[in-house]
């Protein structure tokens, strides 16, 4: 405020204000269009209502109907717990927020952010019923959020009672979806509910029973929904473990393995086997294999992660936000998602969560994949053994090619290349506005002192552009690599374009990462050169690494083939191809183009690159050379007489080997009988197969690598998978093509 307006008088305007749009956007978000999470919602809610009375069993009654096309359907949740009175439902549902679930108080349930009940309502009207002392209300909210009620309650005559299906207490909670969205067939409703993340501990409960009906079958009859637990042996069993890196925090930790493994159903899936549940005191909130997701040795293992520290910090951080406190470091932000999408990854006590839950996982993985390679035998003949090296050491270039292109570290095991002795992986970024990163820091082990209690403390110049989950991430035993410890970090970018250093410190080590704040890289149409230009501003050069740098000019503005000369401001910036460049007109690019390669010999070299042309008009952009520590991306390829999992080629845990199953079912018909040694080894077709095989293992991790745990979507990814599956297989079918 203008210090010239000191004095002037302030008006209360009250809080923002709160539009029917703006609530049907946050409910939509919440609900993602699924009317499966609806229900988790409401048979959440009512497993918490029966933990508020004194019965020891409880029914919980879902009735969905399906209908085809435009036409509005319904969907209802009954239980016969505790009821509410109509002023109850006023406060509870017709406001957000409110902090009245009884968790707060720590009673044994669900319900954080005071807000799920509401939330469906943005597939259609919701409507409540409750007989709660013998006296009849309802209470309903649509999709903008408009609440209407009953205008007082009603004694609950025996046909309410007979109707709602309630004898006693209870509640009845009716959709009547209106929103353009689908709903699974029954039968696949069915299994979703009964094997869901969220609601396992319900369906296992002897005290609960759920019960689907299909409403639009009038002589349907309901079904009990019930989970049923896979058989595993117990590896890990511990109650009051201490969180490492989070102090007073405890949890209860359980470990088990199948004999086979489960399917790959990824992080997202509702219905996922393999993973740890990650649970409250009552709320069950994700299921994750957290570093080791991706791992086809990982997906043996389930079980479960306990720890009541989750709801009591969450109510801690309600409770200083009331009452306007600072929120302590350990404490500095909501840890359960708003989209119930799990927990915020960047928590601190989510860290330590993890930290556990990785060190407790990693020597069973380890075991796990010794003992599987141990069973394999020798399939392959001489002629295969050639061909999988030929295609491993085409691979392996490929994958350093990448990682210079694209910035990323696709470190192996046992890599004899010297380690820095502090690094953050990669060494610059760029990110969308609002958008999440994370970044490894890398240490190598020797002379760290105790390994056991180490941080790395966190920094920006300038603050304020990018910021960190935390300002100190604790570092540990890398998975993949003996020699170094590691930690991750999640990077948040702001709301404005910028750009700043992340420093990272570790004693008297130091390493740096470039964090640029950019647009999305949504590709735009063409925009024609104004004149004589480089493609870019600045560039970075790889220390003694050729790089290719695209000169442009507007169309026709020369003859076709005409070339400018290229020149560099300083010695250890050496341009090549004789420091000329030859234009072309690209009618698709709106330009004329050509490409000089430019090579950084002298390392942080900072100087300019300039390119003239015949009537001496130029044009400059800034070049930096910067060295980068070389991948360990060597591996071996082998043929193995497995089937371990989806994928038909699958990486060890240091990413030492890529193994082909040949008993997996997409691979073994061309292969034929193990007993008889795979004879269809020497075809073309299962050549063919392995090249295919080898380039979209070598893909994926580099995908995989290059965006971590970031959302993509499906369209960007294929986009990025095409790419680089046609260079890779245009190399690796020359290779077969030899071999013939």
């Amino acid at each position: 405020m203008s210090s010239a307006l000191t004095g002037t008088k302030t008006v209360s305007l009250g809080q923002v204000e709160r539009t029917a749009r703006a609530f049907w956007q946050d409910a939509w978000a919440a609900m993602q269009g699924s009317i499966v999470r609806a229900l988790v919602e409401y048979i959440t809610n009512a497993d918490d209502a029966y933990t508020r009375t004194t019965a020891v069993k409880g029914r919980i009654f879902v009735e969905v109907e399906h209908k085809r096309g435009d036409e509005p359907w319904q969907v209802r949740v009954r239980d016969r717990a505790t009821g509410m009175t109509l002023d109850a439902m006023k406060e509870l549902i017709g406001k957000q927020g409110v902090r009245t679930s009884g968790f707060a108080e720590g009673q044994n349930v669900r319900g954080n952010l005071g807000l799920g009940s509401k939330d469906p309502a943005c597939f259609g009207k919701v409507t409540f019923e409750s007989i709660k002392d013998g006296m009849y209300a309802w209470f309903a909210i649509d999709n903008e959020g408009e609440r209407t009620s009953i205008d007082k309650p009603l004694k609950a005559t025996r046909e309410v009672r007979d109707e709602l299906g309630i004898p006693a207490n209870g509640m009845v909670v009716t959709i009547d979806v209106t929103a353009h969205i689908n709903t699974p067939r029954h039968d696949t409703l069915r299994q979703i509910l009964s094997n869901h993340v969220l609601l396992r501990d319900i369906m296992q409960d002897p005290d609960r029973e759920v019960f689907l009906l299909h409403a639009s079958k009038p002589d349907a009859k309901p079904v009990r929904l019930h989970y049923e637990s896979p058989k595993v042996v117990t590896r890990v069993s511990k109650k009051g473990v201490d969180l490492p890196g989070y102090k007073g925090a405890t949890a209860d930790i359980f470990l088990a393995e199948s004999d086979e493994q489960f399917a790959d159903e990824g992080r997202r899936s509702p219905t996922r086997q393999a993973g740890l549940l990650i649970k409250g005191r009552r709320a069950i909130y994700e299921s994750t294999l957290f570093g080791f997701e991706g791992n086809q040795y990982a997906l043996a293992f389930t079980g479960w992660i306990k720890c009541a520290d989750i709801d009591r910090i969450a109510n801690d951080y309600d409770e200083c936000a009331e009452k306007r406190l600072p929120h302590p470091v350990d404490n500095p932000r909501p840890i359960i998602s708003r989209q119930r999408d799990g927990l915020v990854e960047d928590h601190p006590l989510y860290m330590a969560i993890r930290r556990l839950a990785e060190e407790e996982l990693a020597p069973l993985i380890a075991e796990r994949e010794k003992k599987v390679r141990e069973r394999s035998r020798q399939v392959e003949n001489a002629k295969t053994t050639k061909l999988l090296s030929q295609l491993a050491k085409e691979a392996a270039k490929f994958m350093q090619e990448a990682a210079e292109e694209e910035e990323l570290d696709l470190f192996v095991t046992g890599t004899d290349k010297a380690t820095p002795p502090l690094v953050i992986i990669p060494r610059a970024i760029e990110m969308a506005p609002n958008s999440d990163r994370t970044v490894t820091v890398m240490a190598a082990k020797t002379d760290v002192g105790d390994a056991g209690d180490l941080e790395v403390e966190l920094s920006f110049a300038p603050p304020g552009v990018v910021r960190a989950g935390a300002d100190r991430v604790r570092i540990g035993p890398s998975r993949r690599r003996d020699d170094v410890l590691t930690a991750t970090a999640k990077l948040t970018a702001g709301p404005a374009v910028g750009a700043t250093m992340l420093n990272a410190r570790l004693g008297a080590r130091t390493a740096d990462c470039a964090v640029e704040v950019i647009e999305p890289t949504a590709k735009p149409d063409p925009v024609p050169p104004a004149g004589l230009e480089f493609e870019r501003s600045s560039y970075r050069l790889v220390l003694n690494k050729r790089k290719a740098i695209r000169v442009r000019a507007p169309l026709s503005a020369y003859a076709d083939g005409a070339v400018v000369r290229v020149t560099s401001s300083q010695k250890g910036i050496v341009v090549l191809d004789g420091g000329q460049v030859s234009l072309r007109q690209r009618a698709e690019a709106l330009a004329m183009e050509g490409t000089i390669h430019v090579e950084g010999r002298v390392e942080n070299e900072l100087g300019d690159l300039t390119v003239t042309d015949a009537s001496h008009r130029s044009a400059t952009t800034r070049v930096e050379v910067v060295r980068r520590e070389e991948s360990g991306t060597d591996f071996e390829t082998k043929l193995v007489d497995e089937y371990q999992g989806d994928q038909r080629a699958q990486w060890s845990t240091d990413y030492g080997q890529l193994r082909i199953m040949g008993e997996h079912p997409a691979v073994r018909p061309y292969l034929g009988d193990r007993d008889k040694g795979y004879p269809g080894q020497d075809s073309p077709e299962f050549k063919l197969l392995t090249a295919e095989l080898v380039a979209d293992a070598v893909v994926r991790r580099i995908l995989l690598e290059k965006h971590r745990e970031d959302e993509l979507d499906a369209g960007s990814f294929y986009v990025a998978q095409y790419r680089l599956m046609s260079r890779l297989l245009a190399r690796a079918h020359r290779i077969v093509a030899a071999s013939q």
